[in-house]
């Protein structure tokens, strides 16, 4: 042989090795080896072997140095070595299937220990299947002890099943990969709610003194500055007091996941409502009331309260009457609690009820202070009522106030 020849032969060698090594690792891609049973391939596997009336039937996939079953019908061994594989023979043959009717008069075959013991192969019939970039990962195939002839129809049939199981891969692969992106941004959104909190907690804390300077000087030194010196100074107090705002609904809104966490607890609702409606006892100008025929309930507490704390907050700071009037109604459906908060403020446009529940979106009013709202308030309150299985709506007029009704799981 010439230097030529075997310069060929080295390059086929090196062909080869990168050709498995790319089928490898397409295989690993669908992280399927080692996996436990799934009844979605095994009801596979029972058809194939019952149509095709063999004692055994598999899906087996070639690794590196073994032959793994992902389901099996037949046969109690989860793995074989590579080196008596015949599926390994199966996937290198460029056939739609490849049988051996009778493995003991076969060359490569006959002495094969799966031959000459236990199983005791004898027929083999396996449909290679097919990854990405129709790389050959294993077989579905079917196996007996004794000769057999497959009709056109066992064999059109198994190449059929063959396919579905080329499906389930591939539905599975979406799956993974789905699963992983989701991981992704739960983790992204995990970080962006931290680095909220930590740059809302460290923002607080310089505007709690801007606060409390601006307050220092208009109480002690507004005797010698112009009139024009202390406007301009409420000015700034005022847009310290609307960031301040903005930072404490940033706050509420990045401690989603620690509300979220709490623990489910039996709420006895008379005593809950009233003690929550005596937070707001001493706020003039304002009457709440309550109507439920429920004792108890069975729900995140805390998150409950949070979601409260802001639609209430919300009626009395917009409530444009003499006196603003808030009902909040309880009762249950099948599988949750339905809760209505009811006022008789100036109600909510058609055109901004799309929008009212997203972030930073805010109405053209200001609230009876002259304050514009921050937009942190519903969108913190939609993002709890949904992580604990409810949804919210709103019903509403201008010039006849608003009623938010929301759902949480029992």
């Amino acid at each position: 042989m010439s230097r030529f020849n075997k310069a060929d032969d080295r390059m086929t060698e090196l062909e080869k090795r990168d050709a498995e090594k790319k089928r490898l690792n397409v295989l690993k891609s669908y992280s399927i080896l080692d996996t436990p049973s799934d009844p979605d391939f095994d009801e596979l596997t029972l058809l194939a072997s019952q149509i095709c009336g063999t004692s055994i039937s598999l899906i087996s996939f070639v690794d590196d140095d073994r032959q793994w079953f992902k389901s099996k019908v037949g046969l109690e061994a989860p793995q074989t070595p590579r080196t008596v594989s015949f599926c390994s023979h199966a996937i290198d043959e460029d056939k739609d299937i490849f049988i051996v009717p009778d493995a003991r008069n076969h060359d490569n075959f006959k002495d094969n220990p799966l031959v000459t013991s236990d199983p005791y192969i004898v027929f083999y019939a396996g449909v290679p299947l097919h990854g990405e970039e129709d790389q050959p990962l294993g077989t579905l195939c079917v196996i007996d002890s004794e000769t057999k002839t497959l009709s056109p129809q066992q064999i059109q049939s198994l190449k059929i099943l063959a396919h579905q199981v080329e499906n389930l891969l591939k539905l599975r692969k979406m799956n993974l990969n789905l699963n992983q992106a989701i991981g992704i941004l739960e983790n992204k959104n995990h970080q962006l709610d931290r680095f909220a909190m930590i740059a809302a907690h460290d923002i607080k804390s310089p505007l709690n003194n801007i606060t409390a300077l601006i307050e220092y000087l208009l109480s002690s030194h507004s005797e010698g500055m112009s009139k024009a010196a202390i406007e301009t100074i409420k000015m700034i107090g005022k847009s310290s007091g609307n960031l301040k705002n903005l930072v404490d609904g940033l706050l509420s809104y990045s401690r989603h996941e620690e509300y979220i966490k709490q623990e489910k607890e039996t709420i006895q609702l008379k005593t809950f409502i009233e003690d929550f409606l005596g937070l707001y006892s001493q706020q003039k100008g304002c009457r709440l009331n309550y109507k439920t025929d429920l004792d108890e309930i069975w729900v995140n507490k805390i998150a409950l309260e949070q979601i409260l704390i802001n639609l209430i907050s919300n009626a009395i700071k917009y409530g444009d009457k003499d006196e603003t009037i808030i009902d909040i109604l309880v009762s249950e459906l099948d599988h949750h609690y339905l809760f209505e908060v009811k006022d008789n403020g100036p109600g909510i446009p058609d055109k901004a009820k799309t929008k009212i529940f997203e972030l930073f979106q805010t109405l053209q009013s200001t609230d009876r202070n002259g304050q514009k709202g921050n937009g942190v308030g519903l969108a913190t309150v939609k993002r709890l009522v949904e992580s604990l299985d409810g949804l919210i709506e709103l019903e509403s007029s201008e010039g006849k106030g608003s009623t938010f009704r929301f759902t949480l799981a029992k």
